[in-house]
């Protein structure tokens, strides 16, 4: 395996507290059921249901939060405006439409229920 592929090299430069916050938020998403997770290049984790990808998590340290960009049905989305918008189609992120963050251990439960909606909407 590279070892540019792996979490401790996307976690490296990352402050503790967003190490921590990453892997009580990845322990939630693994915990949903049949989630394969995926490093992939120098800064993102996928996450799968079969081979779908349904969500993606960037630890952004300049910023000091998690950026997550997930597929979910547009019609579920309103109940969020504020905390998570559409990606527009331009971007051409493939079948991720829907973005938002999170900084803080509060902001997981948040976060949760879109990412479930992410989940339950590819399986």
């Amino acid at each position: 395996m590279n070892p540019e592929n792996t979490l401790t090299y996307i976690l490296r430069n990352t402050s503790p507290s967003l190490r921590n916050l990453f892997y009580e938020l990845r322990i939630k998403i693994l915990s949903l059921g049949d989630v394969r997770e995926k490093v992939w290049g120098l800064r993102y984790c996928n996450y799968y249901v079969s081979s779908v990808r349904f969500l993606e998590v960037q630890p952004q340290s300049r910023n000091n939060r998690l950026s997550i960009v997930a597929k979910i049905d547009n019609n579920q989305i309103d109940d969020y405006k504020g905390f998570a918008c559409r990606v527009p189609e331009s971007f051409r992120w493939g079948n991720l439409n829907t973005r938002f963050s999170i900084t803080e251990f509060e902001e997981i439960e948040r976060a949760m229920h879109l990412i479930r909606l992410a989940y339950k909407f590819v399986q």
